[in-house]
């Protein structure tokens, strides 16, 4: 059963409520990109933390998309709120933002939980930039327990949203996200298995790489940042990336 509408909520703290201070922020990081995958693109890993923070990096991986034929993004992110078993979908019908409603529809023989959508920010803080680049476009919300096998409807793009290591001094970040971004890059599951702080958004990824690797699709790297930009403390940083994977 689809009904009612998802209301934002961290809109105000994440990223501004007021709509046009909201897009003239994306449009500014939108500014600072340029597009360098030429192929077709099937995935993106992009992070979410408030659009201060993290906003740059997203925008980078948001740029590569030029054409999503069936404007249908599945969207797969953590819980931070709710311990999950299994994959978490919406049952709302609308999810809204202060860039206006977006049509959600809940992928087929998913376990519906809404609580667990509630106050989860990791896919409400992609919405605005897909706003910004299409319009007309339909989402399906789907918060992950275990890893399980994930299918695409035809032609849809996957928003893998993740951030990576967290609350490490600058160098061991970097160090440590290399390490992680070399793995995602390379299909080597093994890595991400066996270092669970590694990402938080980790098990999407596992999922997505399952993804690309049955589909031959190919991987790149097109922004590696770190929380320190934004706030000046590199004692304590969080790791972003925005990877992309295409055909």
């Amino acid at each position: 059963m689809v009904f009612g509408t998802r209301y934002p909520a961290v809109a105000g703290s994440f990223y501004p409520a007021e709509r046009e201070e909201l897009k003239a922020a994306i449009n500014e990081f939108f500014k600072n990109t340029k597009k360098v995958v030429s192929g077709k693109v099937r995935a993106l890993i992009v992070p979410h933390a408030g659009l201060v923070y993290s906003g740059q990096t997203a925008a980078w991986g948001y740029q590569q998309i030029s054409v999503v034929p069936q404007k249908q993004f599945v969207l797969l992110g953590p819980s931070h709120h709710e311990w999950l078993t299994a994959l978490a979908a919406s049952s709302c019908q609308t999810w809204l933002t202060p860039l206006g409603a977006v049509e959600q529809k809940p992928p087929r023989e998913t376990e519906v939980n809404d609580s667990a959508h509630k106050s989860e920010h990791c896919l409400e803080v992609q919405l605005p930039f897909l706003q910004y680049r299409f319009k007309d476009f339909q989402i399906s919300c789907l918060l992950t327990g275990a890893e399980t096998k994930l299918v695409l409807p035809p032609n849809s793009l996957l928003i893998v949203s993740s951030d990576l290591s967290h609350y490490l001094p600058q160098n061991f970040a970097e160090e440590y996200d290399k390490k992680t971004i070399e793995a995602i890059l390379t299909g080597n599951r093994k890595y991400l298995l066996e270092n669970e702080d590694c990402a938080c958004g980790r098990i999407g990824i596992l999922m997505l790489m399952k993804l690309a690797k049955a589909n031959h699709w190919q991987a790149k790297l097109v922004c590696y940042d770190t929380s320190a930009t934004a706030s000046g403390d590199s004692n304590r940083v969080v790791g972003y990336s925005a990877i992309v994977f295409y055909e």
